[in-house]
């Protein structure tokens, strides 16, 4: 029989219980316990000392079947603790209709090989579908998140209304524009859009679409967003390849014209860019290469990703052409010796 969110919860929270070797403890302990973590932590409502002894009834029939130790004692009062402290509900029990969709996403996401998140995630399903998931463990592998990023609570939202292909309403406010050498602050605009694509960068997450009556996709990002509505009104579809769209960029500031960029490369600090491409069209000009430096070329879109990613290799990185290129990085570094010249 399926059981409602919170009692699962509640089910998870006396297993961690029932397995602690190193506390004690007793009814109300337990209720204090589970009604601090659904309160806190999933604000919910609390349960009563009642429902807890209801739970412990429930987990020791079948499908449960827990065998708690009988003979565990404070005076009068009983602790509860697993017979056998290594014992662990497997909350996981799947119909055969939910474990045939999950093999059906394990498979597609197979097809993505070589990119970590789709094997984790491939594999986290593999242990749910056997019922062998790591409950109580901690995740042996880690990726790079902002948990903090402004607007990343419009995230689902926005993956559903891209989902759905729901055309929608939003309030955004552009970064501040530089003017000269101050930054300007941009107002507040609301904006008609065709959602199309999520794309991260740079621990941030941006809104690829397109606003209705214009032909060029833009790029929002999701922390400049401050409200979204649906919009009543049929359904656009994106007029490119999304994929195509960012090739001639490093990150997301679209520009249309890519150049021939030359760069010269501190030999020590080659291997890392040789590892690690810059851009997907790297190519190493042999020809003009010397025991000290290597000289490689890239075909791309000169945007502020781009300056900003080379700034970050300081000196093992010159800019040899263009010459646009070259005056921007030219620029910033002056300014920055200014700041520091001192």
């Amino acid at each position: 029989m399926p059981v409602d969110k919170q009692k699962l919860l509640r089910f998870q929270i006396l297993n961690e219980c029932f397995r602690n070797r190193h506390r004690e403890y007793t009814l109300d302990d337990l209720k204090n316990v589970c009604n601090k973590i659904l309160c806190d932590r999933y604000d919910m409502q609390g349960v009563s000392r009642r429902t807890i002894q209801n739970d412990i009834r429930e987990l020791e029939m079948p499908p449960y079947c827990i065998c708690l130790d009988e003979n565990l004692r404070i005076g009068h009062k009983r602790i509860y603790r697993y017979a056998n402290t290594t014992f662990s509900l497997k909350l996981f029990s799947l119909s055969d209709e939910e474990r045939n969709r999950l093999e059906s996403a394990i498979r597609i996401l197979e097809g993505m090989n070589g990119i970590p998140q789709y094997d984790w995630i491939s594999f986290c399903l593999k242990q749910i579908v056997s019922d062998t998931f790591m409950e109580g463990k901690s995740s042996p592998i880690s990726f790079q998140n902002n948990p903090d990023l402004y607007g990343i609570e419009h995230f689902k939202p926005l993956l559903k209304a891209i989902a759905d292909k729901q055309p929608l309403r939003i309030t955004y406010k552009p970064y501040p524009k530089r003017l000269e050498e101050e930054y300007v602050e941009r107002d507040e605009t609301v904006i008609k859009i065709f959602p199309y694509h999520l794309k991260q960068f740079n621990d941030r997450w941006f809104l690829v679409a397109r606003q209705k009556d214009m032909e060029k996709l833009g790029v929002y990002p999701i922390d400049r967003i401050t409200t979204i509505h649906p919009l009543f009104i049929p359904f656009e579809d994106v007029p490119v390849d999304i994929e195509e769209f960012f090739d001639n960029i490093v990150g997301v500031s679209y520009r249309e014209e890519p150049h021939k960029v030359l760069l010269r490369v501190k030999k020590e600090r080659y291997p890392y860019i040789l590892s690690k491409p810059i851009h997907w069209s790297q190519t190493e000009l042999r020809n003009l290469c010397t025991d000290t430096h290597k000289y490689v070329s890239l075909n791309i879109g000169i945007n502020n990703e781009l300056i900003s990613l080379l700034l970050s290799f300081g000196d093992d990185i010159e800019v040899i052409e263009p010459s646009i290129l070259k005056e921007k990085m030219k620029k910033i570094v002056l300014q920055m010796y200014d700041f520091y010249k001192q």
